[in-house]
């Protein structure tokens, strides 16, 4: 598919582009997630129908493929299932700022009841997704559950949470507040321990978000996210938050093998905190700046990296001859 205008995502679609070879959008989309490169991403949706064809997984398939700018969507649905595209439409919520095409893929899922794994960098807004999911269950009185993999992290989540909803609790294995509340915040070993003794508070949860999803790779603890995510009702959806899941679709495969239900991949390789590496040299004060293509020029205070990630072509080969301490 593609937007008539490709700078607003609320255009509508006009193209569709059919194709019965699976494997060519899973071995796309697997170059994209290991290789990102804006050069290659198109300014237009592009869609890839394979409705009928299986995926590698059994049971399952890959129904839709789209492809916009700084963003990549995927769907895997069950066999079953006949899959409706996002039609990214506004919002139930009205927020102040404009959305990410990303957010609004991610959010247009949840107020389709659909699970969704958002994989962006940090500070990109995969929270705002976690808010909607969020919202939408305390506005339908429902109830929604939030793991983080460690304590301190439950703690602060669970204070900012609080700011923007009222009905938040807590739960780890120091503290527990508000337990009877719409939204709980939690560890993944709560939630796992809960499912193990079939507490009836799952009975009544809509939507389960797993932050920090690539935990689940661990060598220790992974199997509590692997154990949670197996024992939940099918009935439950989820949304999964990551900055790094370098297996994105064989994860969402999985998902939709294991519960039946269709789950979309979301991906955005844009980052509006710029990603910036000094260098300490040793034994000596300060840092230097490395300049990047897109950063050094004559005005540079640092100094052009040349090394085994100039092959990728985004290190300027100029040195700067300039070093700049950092205080």
């Amino acid at each position: 598919m593609s937007f008539e205008n490709p700078d607003d995502p609320f255009s509508v679609f006009n193209t569709i582009t059919n194709t019965s070879n699976t494997n060519d959008a899973y071995n796309t989309y697997n170059t994209y997630d290991t290789i990102p490169n804006t050069n290659t991403i198109p300014n237009t949706i592009s869609n890839t129908n394979t409705n009928i064809t299986n995926t590698p997984i059994t049971n399952t398939k890959i129904s839709c493929v789209t492809t916009y700018q700084h963003t990549r969507h995927l769907a895997v649905t069950p066999l079953s299932t006949t899959y409706i595209p996002l039609t990214l439409t506004p919002p139930s919520k009205i927020y102040p700022f404009k959305l990410d095409t990303f957010q609004l893929l991610a959010i247009n899922a949840i107020e389709r009841n659909e699970s969704v794994l958002v994989s962006a960098h940090t500070s990109s807004g995969k929270t705002l997704v976690a808010e909607h999911a969020i919202h939408t269950c305390i506005s339908n009185n429902q109830r929604v559950i939030y793991t983080s993999p460690i304590k301190a992290l439950s703690n602060q989540k669970y204070r900012e949470l609080l700011e923007k909803f009222n009905d938040v609790g807590l739960m780890t294995g120091d503290v527990t507040l508000n337990p009877s509340s719409s939204c709980i915040v939690m560890t993944t070993e709560i939630l796992r321990n809960m499912l193990y003794k079939g507490s009836e508070i799952l009975r009544e949860v809509k939507y389960i978000i797993f932050d920090e999803i690539h935990y689940m790779k661990d060598k220790e603890r992974g199997v509590v996210w692997e154990e949670s995510i197996v024992l939940l009702p099918c009935s439950v959806r989820m949304v999964f938050l990551s900055a790094t899941v370098p297996n994105a679709l064989q994860f969402a495969e999985w998902i939709t093998y294991i519960h039946q239900q269709t789950t979309h991949v979301i991906y955005t390789d844009k980052r509006p905190t710029p990603l910036i590496h000094y260098i300490a040299p040793l034994g000596e004060k300060g840092m230097t700046k490395v300049c990047y293509n897109v950063d050094c020029d004559s005005d540079s205070k640092g100094v052009g990296y040349e090394g085994d990630i100039a092959s990728k072509g985004d290190i300027d080969s100029k040195v700067c001859d300039y070093k700049g301490d950092i205080d």
